[in-house]
């Protein structure tokens, strides 16, 4: 998990197709709080984002806010 999160650190976080490959991960990862505000970035910036939605939807489940996962 140190190597992947000082990869991480490495990468630009403000590119879109990068949140976009590694929010999903962080959710594979269990790490919905992490992936969150990725996901939150993403749909700002392409509001029409089906997949953004799914995985929004999903690290909401995973941190049982399921009135959120919902909306």
């Amino acid at each position: 998990v140190q190597v992947y999160d000082k990869y991480l650190a490495s990468l630009d976080m403000g590119d879109v197709e990068i949140q976009a490959a590694i929010a999903p991960v962080l959710l594979q990862l269990r790490r919905a709080e992490d992936a969150l505000p990725l996901l939150k970035s993403i749909l700002e910036k392409k509001p029409g984002d089906l997949f953004g939605y799914i995985n929004l939807a999903q690290a909401y489940v995973q941190l049982s806010q399921y009135e959120e996962a919902v909306k």
